[in-house]
């Protein structure tokens, strides 16, 4: 019986860094010639496999599992009010749903898998950081064509920058200092000027602003979370005075304000195509507006001229942001983009998308974060996703997860009894 279930954990342990790798190393394959539909086979082996386990597990449903089933149902129940093709359902789903299955597996892999897990997490950053000084200093590239391993990917700069940064903060926390640790360490949060990804700084100050909030009243956690994140700001703020100043240009509290407004006013604009209650109860229908599957939709015609729906409110949205200095792609910044990930759920699935999603990750946050990185992490996911399509962005997603998950583990290495794995 044990060396059954060494066999199936190695299985299912092979199979999901098979997946995984299709998450990373996909825009590498399609450079080389294989079809980019090889960038979308990652979401049905993820489904497959939790499909799998599903049916493996019927009796012993836990509350993530019971959330996206319910997800799913809203989903299609959206499309079917809407008038939506059933496909745009199951690629909405699929989009969204995706961390939470990543979890699922996760826990499903025992001790040993998971520390080899982690030291393949941390391969794929070296690769990552790799690529991205081959790009600066070989290649001359700068800024945003500092993509790293997200080659030809419009937000590969934003991934690769935000990946560097919480492996930085991950081997700061997890790791006994040394030099080895601090320079590797610095050498991943350069990438992050390199790409010039002033998100996920932004997102990670906010984020510990909450985490300091939910933590007001213990004092030992605060300290040790104050520490580590002041650490890391006053780098970053050296590098922003004397080394790279324009990451400080956009800091100006008329900018943020305007910027807020621009941003904040997409709910209202999607409002105004409600035509009845069922639109503020379940949108508009998946991939009709400011999701990312709108967007996947418009790039590849081929699925709106046979099974799909084309996104109808797209072009009236991108039309909206386009009219404001703050948001358009020229004068504007992406940080204060109207279509991002809560925009894109509120308008597609409406006030129940935007509960059960925002469900899912309260409980991740209270159920399954054991210390304060890790709900850091979370935190950091949910903040992101108010600035882009993060959320259903699958590379960053899927390792923002994974380490919050291996950060739950005493160093990263010994596990906590609290995770109850035999």
């Amino acid at each position: 019986m044990e060396i059954t279930n060494k066999y199936k954990n190695r299985k299912l342990y092979n199979w999901f860094i098979f997946s995984l790798s299709l998450i990373f190393f996909s825009r590498i394959f399609d450079v080389i010639g294989i079809p980019s539909v090889i960038n979308f086979v990652h979401y049905g082996v993820f489904a497959t496999i939790w499909i799998v386990i599903l049916f493996r597990n019927y009796r012993k449903v836990d509350l993530i599992t019971i959330k996206l089933l319910i997800l799913l149902i809203i989903v299609f129940c959206s499309s079917l009010v809407n008038s939506v093709s059933i496909v745009n359902a199951f690629l909405e789903f699929l989009l969204l749903s995706q961390p939470f299955i990543i979890m699922i597996i996760y826990y499903k892999l025992d001790n040993p898998k998971k520390i080899q897990l982690e030291s393949y997490l941390l391969l794929v950053a070296k690769i990552n950081m790799v690529f991205s000084y081959i790009q600066y200093f070989l290649l001359g590239k700068t800024g945003d064509e500092i993509k790293g391993i997200f080659l030809n990917m419009g937000a590969g700069h934003h991934v690769n920058g935000a990946i560097a940064l919480i492996v930085a903060m991950y081997l700061l926390w997890s790791r006994k200092l040394s030099i080895k640790i601090i320079i590797y360490s610095l050498a991943q949060l350069t990438i992050v000027f390199l790409c010039d990804n002033k998100q996920s700084i932004a997102a990670l100050l906010i984020s510990s602003l909450i985490l300091f909030v939910i933590n007001i009243f213990n004092i030992k956690k605060i300290l040790k979370l104050g520490t580590l994140v002041t650490f890391l700001f006053v780098i970053i703020y050296f590098i922003g005075v004397y080394i790279y100043p324009p990451l400080f240009t956009w800091i100006t509290m008329t900018k943020i304000t305007g910027g807020l407004l621009a941003k904040f006013a997409i709910f209202d604009y999607l409002n105004g195509f409600a035509s009845g209650w069922e639109n503020v109860i379940f949108g508009y229908g998946p991939g009709m507006t400011a999701g990312r599957l709108a967007q996947v939709l418009t790039a590849y015609p081929v699925l709106y001229n046979s099974i799909a729906s084309y996104p109808r409110y797209i072009e009236s949205i991108m039309n909206f942001q386009q009219s404001n200095w703050m948001t358009n792609t020229i004068s504007g910044s992406s940080f204060w983009s109207i279509i991002f990930s809560w925009s894109g759920v509120y308008g597609d699935l409406g006030w129940l998308g935007i509960m059960i999603i925002a469900g899912l990750y309260v409980n991740v946050l209270r159920k399954y974060c054991f210390n304060n990185f890790s709900k850091l992490i979370v935190i950091s996911l949910v903040v992101h996703g108010f600035v882009f399509q993060w959320l259903e962005e699958p590379a960053f997603a899927a390792f923002y997860i994974l380490i919050c998950l291996l950060a739950n583990e005493d160093n990263a290495r010994k596990y906590k009894e609290a995770l109850n794995v035999k």
